[in-house]
Formats: C-alpha cells, structure tokens, sequence
C-alpha cells in the first residue's frame, strides 16, 4: 500500500494543528511588564513536540511504531505539565491536551502500525 491510510492523514494533520494552536498559546503566554522566559520556552517546547509528532506521519519518517507511540504519548505529557506549570492558559492547555488524546489513539491504531512497520517502506 503506497497510499497512506486516512488514520496516518489524520494523524499529521492533528500533528500540524497542536503545533499551531500550541504556538498560538506561546504568543498569549507573553508578559512583557515581567518577560518571563520560562513560560516562552516551555510553550516553544510543546509547540516543536507537536511538529515533530506531526512530521513522524509522514512517508519519509524513519521511526518504529513505538517510537511514534512514545512521542505522541510525550507531547500530550508535556503539554499537561505546562499547563499545569501555567505557562499557558488553561483554555489552550486543555484543547492542545485533547489533540494529543486524538494522537495517542491515531499513533496506538493497528493500521498506523502496519502502515509504519510494512507499508511506508515499500515504494
């Protein structure tokens, strides 16, 4: 199967949209009167963890299934820590949170396996 499925579409298109939305909430985090850096940082790292995620349901992808798995389930940790840490309003925390249920469940899918185990490398 040279086409990827939709699932795997899927998958980087949530990928995609955490990222942006991430970044979103990056920018709102901001403070200029403290400029607080720290929460710039660790919203820059939820923001490259989505991209990343995103960039890893892609045809040129060079990861195992549990790779993808593991990062996706990483994104979704992280980006919880940092809502909780605040670095984030908790509107953005909590719609970037649910991208990355979505991811968990896209990433842990049999067909995404499949397609990462067998099907990405035939071309």
């Amino acid at each position: 199967m040279k086409v990827r499925p939709k699932i795997v579409k899927a998958g980087f298109w949530f990928g995609i949209l955490g990222g942006l939305i991430a970044g979103i909430a990056t920018i709102m985090a901001f403070v200029p009167e403290t400029a607080e850096a720290a929460n710039m940082w660790l919203g820059a790292l939820v923001v490259v963890l989505f991209f990343a995620l995103g960039g890893l349901f892609m045809n040129d992808g060079s990861v195992s299934w549990g790779v993808v798995v593991f990062m996706a389930a990483l994104a979704t940790g992280v980006a919880v820590a940092v809502t909780m840490f605040g670095a984030m309003d908790i509107w953005f925390g909590i719609i970037i949170t649910a991208i990355g249920v979505i991811e968990i469940l896209i990433a842990a899918n049999s067909l995404t396996g499949r397609w990462i185990k067998a099907d990405r490398l035939i071309r």
